[in-house]
């Protein structure tokens, strides 16, 4: 039976991917990473929980920018307002219940304040005035204390800050997802291609210069 190809012919096949790639999701695996390393306290745990916060806060601008460029016309039109007017008129477009006082929008509001913080970040002189016994004072002389001046953002560095600060992203995604119609849904919560494959009949000769431009990583003319 025969082929249905000539003898100078091989059968290949067309791939063609598509993917709309949106930062928030390199962004939050990160903060998931991190998260996963934070919880086993090791040194140095604390700049664990500065990614997990500034990642987290970084993605909630950028999955805003998927959403509106996908579901309002006029996107364009608002794409230089801060990261807060963006959650706000996504919010309040799909109807979500929006309140600065209830979550995940209370949440969300105090980690963008921080990003900011950290983007604009300002030195603050931090004294510790104390009285404590000899004992105390010989200890904090050998580094046994905690007498430590910390600074305010060092103070947000904490596991149960960062957990949480992930989390309320992740549900702030998940709620604005859900009112989405499927066919605009796609590579929100997950990341993932579309793709198409097809049978092609070139002959030996084309073949060989497509290989061959494959193999040197240039994009061949159609």
């Amino acid at each position: 039976m025969g082929s249905g190809c000539d003898a100078d012919t091989a059968r290949s096949v067309r791939v063609v991917k598509k993917r709309t790639y949106s930062p928030h999701h390199t962004l939050l695996h990160a903060a998931r990473r991190s998260a996963d390393r934070l919880k086993l306290k090791e040194p140095g745990w604390q700049a664990d929980a500065l990614t997990v916060l500034l990642t987290s806060a970084l993605a909630i601008e950028a999955f805003c920018n998927l959403v509106g460029k996908r579901t309002l016309a006029e996107w364009e039109d608002f794409e230089s307002t801060s990261p807060w007017v963006k959650v706000r008129m996504l919010s309040e477009h799909f109807d979500l219940g929006f309140s600065k006082s209830a979550e995940p929008w209370k949440s969300l509001w105090q980690l963008l304040k921080l990003r900011n913080n950290i983007a604009h970040g300002k030195p603050k002189e931090v004294v510790i005035d104390r009285i404590m016994t000899e004992l105390e004072h010989e200890e904090d002389q050998q580094g046994k204390g905690d007498w430590f001046p910390t600074g305010p953002l060092e103070k947000e560095l904490t596991e149960g800050k960062a957990q949480h600060a992930l989390a309320s992203v992740e549900q702030f995604v998940s709620i604005v997802a859900s009112k989405i119609d499927n066919e605009n849904r796609f590579g929100l919560e997950f990341d993932g291609w579309v793709g198409t494959a097809s049978i092609i009949n070139v002959t030996d000769e084309a073949l060989g210069k497509l290989q061959a431009a494959v193999k040197r990583g240039a994009r061949p003319h159609r």
